[in-house]
């Protein structure tokens, strides 16, 4: 039961979400992720003249946004 959790898990991680669905996840404006992919402030790769996001990139950069220390707390 917990090896087929692990692949369902690894299958969600794999899985390439447009601008629209970041925008959607993160809950911020398709601007902001337009932005922020083109700074490559997120990960993200380009299909032809379209930006594409993997799942697990996506949630280890959120990790790590979450790790950093605030500056306005300094």
């Amino acid at each position: 039961m917990i090896e087929l959790d692990v692949r369902v898990l690894d299958a969600m991680s794999d899985q390439i979400l447009t601008v629209k669905e970041v925008a959607e996840f993160l809950k911020v404006n398709e601007r902001t992720i337009y932005r922020l992919a083109i700074e490559k402030k997120v990960p993200a790769f380009r299909v032809g003249s379209s930006w594409r996001f993997r799942k697990g990139e996506l949630d280890g950069w959120i990790k790590a946004q979450e790790e950093k220390p605030d500056p306005e707390s300094q």
